[in-house]
C-alpha cells in the first residue's frame, strides 16, 4: 500500500517542479481514464485505499466521474463492499442518489450484492428509496424481494419504501409475489398495507 501511495504521489507531481514535470515529463491528469472510463478515484474507491483516495480528491480528482456505464466512485465502494470507503466518499459528498445507465443506484447495488450494512448506512444516509431500474422499473425493495433478501426487504420496509411501486408492466410487487405463491413477501406487504390487485 505504501509502495502505491508513493506512486501516486510522484505521478500527481508531487514530488516534481513547479512547471510539473517529473524527469522532464508531464505528470498524470488526476481525471484520466482507461479504456472503460474508469479513472484512479474509480478504482481507488472500489479497492478500498482511503489515503490514494484522499490524496486524488485534495488534487481535485472529480468524485463524480462517470465510467463508459455511468458508475461513480461511489457506485463501485459499494458494489464490493467497502464500508469505509462508502463512508468517505458520503462525507466528501459524494451523491448518493447518482444513476448510472442503466437507472442503478448506489442503493440498489448494495442490495443486489446483498450488503446488508450499507444499505443500512445508505438509508440512514438519506438514500432515495424509489429510483428504479430502467429496464424492469424495480426499485431497491423490488429486487430485494425478488432476489429472496429478506433482511435488507425488511430494512426497506422500515424506511417507509413505497409498497405500491409498479413496474413497467403496471404490475405491483404485492400482485408479483402472490401470482408466483411467495408467501413471506406477500404476508410482509400485506402487513404494510399494500393495495391488493385487481386482478392476478
Amino acid at each position: 500500500m505504501t509502495g502505491h501511495y508513493s506512486i501516486v504521489r510522484l505521478l500527481l507531481g508531487r514530488d516534481a517542479g513547479d512547471d510539473g514535470e517529473v524527469n522532464g515529463r508531464n505528470y498524470a491528469r488526476v481525471d484520466a481514464s482507461d479504456g472503460d472510463g474508469r479513472t484512479s478515484l474509480s478504482w481507488a474507491a472500489e479497492q478500498g485505499y482511503s489515503t490514494i483516495v484522499m490524496l486524488l480528491l485534495k488534487e481535485g480528482a472529480n468524485i463524480e466521474s462517470a465510467d463508459n456505464s455511468g458508475r461513480t466512485p461511489l457506485s463501485w465502494a459499494v458494489w464490493n463492499g467497502r464500508e469505509a470507503m462508502v463512508e468517505l466518499l458520503l462525507r466528501e459528498r459524494a451523491n448518493i442518489d447518482a444513476q448510472d445507465k442503466i437507472g442503478w443506484t448506489p442503493l440498489l447495488w448494495a442490495v443486489v450484492r446483498r450488503h446488508e450494512t450499507i444499505v443500512e448506512f445508505l438509508l440512514w444516509h438519506g438514500a432515495e428509496t424509489e429510483k428504479k431500474d430502467k429496464e424492469n422499473g424495480w426499485t431497491p425493495l423490488w429486487w430485494a424481494a425478488r432476489m429472496g433478501h429478506m433482511a435488507i426487504f425488511q430494512q426497506l420496509l422500515k424506511r417507509k419504501a413505497d409498497v405500491n411501486s409498479k413496474d413497467t408492466c403496471g404490475q405491483t410487487l404485492l400482485a408479483w409475489a402472490i401470482r408466483n405463491g411467495v408467501d413471506d413477501v406477500a404476508q410482509f406487504l400485506s402487513e404494510e398495507r399494500a393495495q391488493l390487485p385487481s386482478t392476478i
